[in-house]
């Protein structure tokens, strides 16, 4: 794994975020595909983004987040 520094007060906390360019606010049926496919991800221990970084002997996030921002093309953010 690659290991990239950042600058901290509390060096033991920290966030990472990925973000795409989503669809266009009105396309509803892609964002609500979307929303759904995100919650499948991340929702439960057993999804799998929760089981590849969180819930795993050496945790490497102890949460993951997303959402989906309104604006002219929505906004996909992973946290």
């Amino acid at each position: 794994p690659e290991v990239i520094l950042f600058p901290a007060a509390d060096e033991s906390l920290g966030s990472v975020g990925l973000v795409w360019r989503g669809p266009k606010l009105n396309d509803l049926y892609t964002i609500s595909a979307l929303h759904v496919l995100m919650r499948m991800l991340k929702d439960t221990s057993a999804s799998p983004l929760a089981q590849h970084f969180v819930e795993r002997p050496d945790p490497i996030a102890t949460d993951i987040d997303y959402d989906l921002k309104p604006f002219h093309h929505t906004i996909i953010q992973l946290v």
